[in-house]
């Protein structure tokens, strides 16, 4: 017979015990790299972002809750890590900050559902989203934790040059920090969206076409981070600038 649904009791533990690793997890992952000094991020402030990351996610869920999140996250940060250190380097801790919290917060907002089964079933967010449907449901969870004025990016002190002035802020230094605010933004929903299995085929073709354009300039590390991190590189996928560096990986 199947095992007896778990009592209330039982699902508000599994819940927290969810929660402390997610948030133990990551922050210890962005502490331990040197995002939180290089971006001005306070620790408390970063855990609470972190929390409400985690709530995006169903414990129930069998597959997609905070410890699916936190596996993948785990995994990105070890394929990242396996890149030259030359090729690590050419990344601004912004973009590599984008890379963990967007893996943190890929499937946010999960409900066991696929995006063929909402097409099919006319479901009102394949009409608000007709493609990658869900994708953009996370990556829209994900983008409200960032702008959330309590606990997002907006306290972020070094994020992309600004001072502590803030999105608005008084002072010559409050357009660089929105500008860079706005880059981490559009980075992360970029590679949530990315996560879309149905555009594979499109970014592994976009991928290919530019290990063959750069192939000449395998040492430009500079071009490296500048193709994959610009609105028009080839694909946000992680392995993308082991390419050039490794020809063999590109099969």
């Amino acid at each position: 017979p199947p095992p007896p649904p778990p009592q209330p009791a039982e699902q508000e533990q599994e819940r927290a015990l969810q929660t402390r690793l997610f948030v133990e997890m990551t922050f210890g992952l962005c502490q331990r790299e040197g995002l939180l000094e290089a971006l001005g991020v306070e620790h408390a402030r970063f855990r609470t972002m972190l929390e409400h990351l985690a709530q995006g996610y169903d414990h129930v869920n069998p597959y997609h809750c905070a410890l699916h999140a936190a596996d993948v996250l785990w995994s990105a940060h070890a394929l990242f890590r396996g890149l030259p250190a030359a090729v690590r380097d050419a990344f601004a801790p912004a973009e590599v900050m984008a890379l963990y919290v967007a893996a943190a917060g890929h499937d946010s907002g999960h409900f066991r559902k696929n995006n063929l089964f909402l097409k099919n079933s006319g479901h009102h967010l394949a009409e608000q989203y007709p493609t990658s449907t869900l994708e953009n449901l996370h990556a829209t969870n994900v983008l409200g934790v960032l702008r959330d004025p309590q606990c997002g990016i907006s306290g972020w002190t070094k994020l992309g040059g600004g001072g502590g002035g803030g999105e608005g802020g008084e002072g010559g230094e409050g357009g660089g920090a929105s500008s860079g605010r706005d880059d981490l933004l559009s980075l992360v929903k970029e590679l949530i969206l990315a996560t879309d299995m149905a555009r594979h085929g499109e970014l592994l073709g976009r991928y290919r076409e530019w290990v063959q354009r750069t192939r000449g300039s395998a040492n430009d590390c500079t071009e490296i981070s500048a193709n994959i991190c610009s609105p028009e590189r080839p694909g946000a996928v992680l392995v993308t600038p082991t390419a050039p560096t490794e020809p063999h990986l590109a099969q």
